[in-house]
């Protein structure tokens, strides 16, 4: 028999996992593995203080394609399902042939009644959310459905891997840009974790941005990770990437809004030296307005200024930003820095004047002043 492709990779990458709190159980999901006498057998447990879920089997296990049995289990195969009191049982003998204990509140079901068969179907329902027999039910899902209906089966999984799992497979059939906002919006709603929708956004940054339908999409995802480091993580990666005005600017202010000072200082840095910083000047300034350690704006307000030829009223506005300043030193080195940079316009020597009577300390005051002139 043909060995699942997807779910035993899966299971070994997910070993010990311990952090994914979803689904009905509202509890840790644990997937494990072990091996006794050649015997390999993989386990998938969770719970709280009212529900107890547990899944363990041996062998390639295969539902039907109405999914209300198993189409095949390998031979002297079990599966075994368990919560609280409800038990499905399936175990093969020699020749594959499968027989049914089935268990519903401790009492014993007939699985060929309908009663036992809805109790089944039930069970198998569950057991598909944790994972099981994945690569098949995704390929027959997308053969009948497409994109939407893997995306859909997402969405109804138990643990971000397996969610990641089918996404992947959508991203590595549907290469038309027309399923991407369908794709976004699937990892941006579906994924719990925020590092997990971190990660993947990442991995597909580069089509996420270059699509314009995509991309308005993939900044409201962004927008709506809750986490900062994920979030910065993410605008720096958008921010260095070929942007339109429009949208280099949305990121710029998003990163002016990150609540942790450094992967915002981080962020902005790195943005300044992006193409998209000669039109997108204003937000930038205001982002970088929002930052509260002196020495970090000031380092920011000189890296601005050596970004572009600015014109009058942007240099102007640089020299403004650097009078709020509050620490004299910080404030002394960036308007020597602008004096020394800017063009000797009457309009900005203006405003660089007015900017250095704001320093009171006279030593500082005379180095502004001998740039100014």
């Amino acid at each position: 028999m043909k060995r699942s492709k997807i779910l035993p990779f899966l299971l070994a990458a997910l070993i010990g996992l311990a952090a994914c709190k979803h689904g009905i159980t509202n509890g840790p999901l644990v997937f494990a593995t072990s091996a006794r006498n050649g015997v390999v057998t993989r386990t998938i447990s969770t719970g709280n203080d009212s529900v107890s879920v547990r899944i363990e089997y041996t062998g390639d296990v295969r539902f039907n394609e109405d999914e209300t049995a198993i189409g095949s289990l390998s031979p002297n195969g079990r599966l075994s399902y368990k919560k609280n009191s409800d038990e499905a049982i399936a175990a093969s003998d020699a020749k594959g042939v499968i027989t049914y204990t089935l268990k519903s509140n401790g009492a014993t079901l007939d699985p060929n009644t309908a009663e036992g068969k809805a109790f089944l179907a039930a069970a198998i329902r569950e057991m598909h959310g944790y994972g099981l027999d994945l690569d098949q039910r995704i390929e027959a899902l997308y053969r009948k459905g497409g994109s939407a209906a893997v995306l859909n089966e997402a969405a109804q999984l138990k643990a971000d891997e397996l969610r990641r799992t089918c996404i992947e497979y959508v991203m590595s059939r549907d290469t038309q840009s027309a399923a991407l906002p369908a794709i976004i919006r699937a990892v941006g709603t579906t994924m719990q974790e925020d590092f997990a929708k971190k990660d993947l956004f990442l991995k597909y940054n580069e089509r996420f941005v270059k699509d314009s339908a995509a991309l308005p999409l993939y900044l409201d995802a962004t927008e709506a990770v809750r986490t900062v480091q994920a979030r910065a993580q993410l605008l720096d990666a958008i921010l260095r990437s070929p942007l339109p005005p429009a949208a280099f600017e949305r990121a710029v202010r998003m990163a002016g809004g990150l609540a942790t000072e450094s992967e915002k200082v981080g962020v902005l840095r790195n943005a300044i030296g992006q193409p998209g910083a000669v039109t997108g000047f204003g937000p930038l300034l205001s982002a970088i307005g929002t930052v509260r350690a002196d020495h970090e704006r000031a380092t920011l307000l000189n890296a601005l200024a050596d970004a572009n030829s600015w014109n009058e009223s942007e240099w102007i506005s640089l020299v403004n930003a650097a009078a709020q300043i509050g620490a004299t030193a910080e404030k002394t080195d960036v308007l020597v820095h602008l004096a020394q940079k800017a063009p000797s316009a009457e309009a900005i020597r203006a405003a660089l004047t007015k900017a250095a009577d704001s320093v009171k300390a006279s030593e500082e005051h005379k180095r502004i002043m001998s740039a100014i002139h």
